[in-house]
């Protein structure tokens, strides 16, 4: 999962996703409060080359 508040309680949120349950990824945010293509590329393959993400792959390919 990536954490990707836009308002209100979502930034608390992210903090109980990311640093509490640590099941999702932070997004890292330019000063006006973009997130660049690059970030959100940077994420999602770390989340797939993690070893979280490769088994989960391996267990969808099997049919679980």
């Amino acid at each position: 999962m990536v954490a990707w508040p836009l308002y209100a309680e979502q930034r608390f949120n992210r903090v109980v996703l990311v640093e509490d349950v640590k099941i999702a990824l932070s997004m890292e945010e330019s000063e006006d409060g973009f997130v660049s293509a690059t970030e959100v590329e940077k994420r999602v393959r770390e989340l797939m080359d993690s070893e979280s993400g490769k088994i989960k792959i391996y267990l969808e390919n099997k049919g679980y």
